[in-house]
């Protein structure tokens, strides 16, 4: 292995050339983390198993420039283990310390494997498999709706409520007049970036179909983040036909949803999504408990704000009402557990990214760098920012950034 970094057009070529047997490691990693987000079908364990052996096979061809290189090492390296060790002594539970940095360990995996060339690969397969499974989930929603006792589709629903917890949250849950169908994957909030994506392609098809998906899995962060990013996108694109297009998407999903559901089920469902936003909403309370609860920690303990107070570690969480080790607002708990130091440098890392491609003056990279932002802050409001879905993901976004990778 070596430290001297390719030139830039070799980096441009290894974007585009990565192997057969290497391309289709990336791909299929990049897939089952998202398909089996959860490990109920043990896809993904298997693809990062087959990942680390090829990875290790080919440790004399890969290829890094030397800062790079120190500062994964550092925040994907050095900051997990010391916050593991942190853990340990502050008499955190082990198992529960394992799972929080073994998404690290596949980070740095992909990144190594990555190094290589891939990354446009490894983009094209997140974002249409995220479209997939988002296509997946509205299919499955109003076939149940429309036909629930149709063999097919009430066996898969059981199936499904077989895996709830594992691979995502499937069951009834009731909304005003109605008891909804609840289809929400792990992996559906990367519906959020695949959505901005697709946004500054211009492709309003397919961000209408994630938006449609987010909507009817009651995502409500997942709702309003593609809803800023959409203001966004209409206040900064300089081509009037396709701010029209972009109004025109969000006219035409509103019309359909006034037109195709019923309006009492329409109003219940905003006045539901307008309860979360204001704080009135059962799951709004409980994170602001937590919230709350961190505060008083960070107050009785201030060490804990810089250092961390080790991964494994619990709390009490006023939300809950008991002790916990981890809440839903990730940012906060990530801070709690790995200190505010480390969360800096872990944000500054995803910021580099983010910039670098929306300075760019390609609007498809700007698409890609707006999807970084889009994802961090989406996995803020749930638990997916410590999770090797979104290591892999910010490490495919780096070496697209690097490589300057030819348009998707």
């Amino acid at each position: 292995m070596t430290t001297k970094g390719p030139s830039l057009e070799g980096r441009r070529q290894g974007a585009r050339d990565v192997g057969t047997v290497g391309a289709f490691v990336v791909g299929v990693m990049m897939f089952a983390n998202i398909v089996d987000m959860g490990g109920g079908w043990w896809i993904k364990y298997l693809s990062t198993f087959v990942a680390a052996g090829y990875v290790f096979l080919n440790a004399g061809r890969l290829h890094f420039e030397r800062a790079p290189l120190l500062i994964v090492a550092f925040v994907f390296g050095i900051g997990p283990a010391w916050a593991l060790a942190n853990g340990i002594v502050s008499g955190g539970d082990l198992s529960v310390a394992t799972t929080r940095v073994t998404p690290f360990f596949v980070g740095i995996i992909y990144y190594l494997l990555l190094s290589r060339g891939g990354s446009r690969l490894a983009l094209q397969v997140f974002f249409r498999t995220a479209l997939g499974l988002a296509a997946l989930t509205i299919g499955l929603i109003i076939g149940l709706f429309l036909a629930p006792e149709f063999p097919p589709l009430a066996a898969t629903f059981d199936y499904l409520k077989t895996l709830d917890d594992i691979q995502g949250k499937f069951g009834r849950r009731a909304i005003g007049p109605i008891v909804w169908y609840s289809i929400y994957f792990k992996a559906t909030l990367f519906y959020v970036p695949a959505f901005v994506y697709y946004l500054y392609r211009e492709r309003f098809v397919y961000s209408a179909v994630l938006f449609v998906a987010l909507t009817l899995s009651v995502s409500k962060s997942g709702i309003l983040l593609c809803g800023l990013f959409t203001v966004w996108f209409v206040l900064t694109h300089g081509s009037l036909r396709v701010q029209a297009g972009a109004v025109g998407m969000v006219a035409g999903l509103v019309a359909t949803a006034l037109y195709v559901v019923d309006v009492e089920v329409t109003v219940a469902y905003a006045n539901y999504f307008i309860e979360t936003v204001t704080g009135e909403a059962e799951t709004s309370q409980i994170r602001i408990g937590q919230l709350a609860s961190f505060v008083d920690l960070m107050g009785e303990n201030p060490t804990y704000l810089l250092w961390g107070q080790g991964v494994g570690t619990a709390f009490y969480s006023a939300g809950k009402g008991e002790v916990t080790y981890n809440i839903e607002l990730a940012h906060i708990d990530t801070i709690r557990q790995f200190g505010l130091l480390w969360f800096i440098a872990f944000s500054l890392c995803v910021a580099y990214v983010a910039l670098r491609l929306i300075r760019r003056r390609s609007r498809i990279d700007n698409g890609v760098g707006y999807a970084t932002v889009s994802i961090f802050v989406a996995a803020g409001t749930n638990p997916l920012l410590i999770t090797p879905l979104f290591m892999m993901l910010l490490a495919t976004c780096y070496y697209y950034a690097e490589a300057s990778a030819p348009e998707l």
